[in-house]
């Protein structure tokens, strides 16, 4: 789950920044999205291997917590906005998308929702970090994607999997996608991932129904409707099934913006 921490809107030429030559490393997550400037995002693999991400305008780079990265910056004009954030997810590279729609209008939302003219600072907020799950949640398919391990098979479920955001997946719905039976799919998702297929759909719906309780102000009656529950009751039992607590306890938490 996602929580907003800070964010700097940047540009250069500025005495304060400067191309970063040194790896440094975060204890949150970073999304910078690109409005103006060329350079390159260096990261740092854990076998010690640098990977360069070159940028200009329109990209979005996403930055897990822990991973070594520097910046360098070209050309005499540079403008981006960096967002800092929280997030139970993991990652152990830095990835860059240019020209995604999906990226471009979340980082749009987040500029907006971060504006002085905007709603209460608690609406704020709930669209912030609904825009950020929304980034995270696009990090997470592609680091599936290029995952050597994963076969098109497994990475076309998982891709269809988080297009339903959070809806109620079946076995049958997945069949009819891969143009065979729901059986065949549970079979062999399982071969090439070890995984129930079952406990997967379960798991990622009950991601997305804890990031809308983290990051909503509808009613437990409405994101019951949103996530395709038959009814508050159902959504109730499945999310003390999965997460083994109740929805207002979950939502009434406080959580650790380390």
């Amino acid at each position: 789950m996602e929580q907003y921490l800070f964010h700097n809107e940047r540009r250069t030429p500025d005495a304060r920044i400067i191309s970063r030559k040194i790896f440094h490393t975060h204890e949150f997550w970073q999304a910078d999205h690109i409005l103006a400037g060329t350079g390159s995002l260096f990261w740092q693999a854990e076998d010690g291997v640098e990977r360069e991400l070159p940028f200009s305008p329109g990209y979005t780079a996403v930055i897990p917590r822990g991973v070594p990265h520097r910046f360098v910056y070209c050309g005499s004009v540079n403008h981006w906005l960096s967002v800092k954030f929280a997030s139970d997810s993991r990652g152990d590279r830095a990835l860059g998308f240019l020209q995604d729609s999906m990226l471009e209008h979340a980082m749009r939302i987040i500029l907006e929702a971060l504006s002085p003219h905007f709603m209460s600072r608690s609406a704020s907020l709930a669209v912030v970090n609904a825009a950020l799950g929304v980034i995270v949640g696009r990090f997470v398919l592609e680091l599936s994607e290029q995952d050597p391990a994963s076969s098109e098979f497994v990475r076309r479920i998982r891709e269809y999997v988080y297009s339903r955001q959070g809806g109620d997946v079946r076995l049958e719905e997945i069949g009819e996608v891969l143009h065979c039976t729901g059986k065949h799919a549970s079979l062999r998702f399982r071969q090439e991932t070890g995984q129930s297929l079952k406990q997967y759909l379960d798991r990622t719906r009950a991601d997305f129904c804890a990031r809308l309780l983290r990051t909503s102000d509808r009613s437990l009656t409405e994101l019951a409707a949103q996530l395709e529950f038959r009814d508050l009751y159902a959504f109730s039992r499945f999310f003390r099934r999965t997460m083994h607590e109740s929805l207002s306890a979950y939502r009434g938490k406080k959580f650790d913006p380390r």
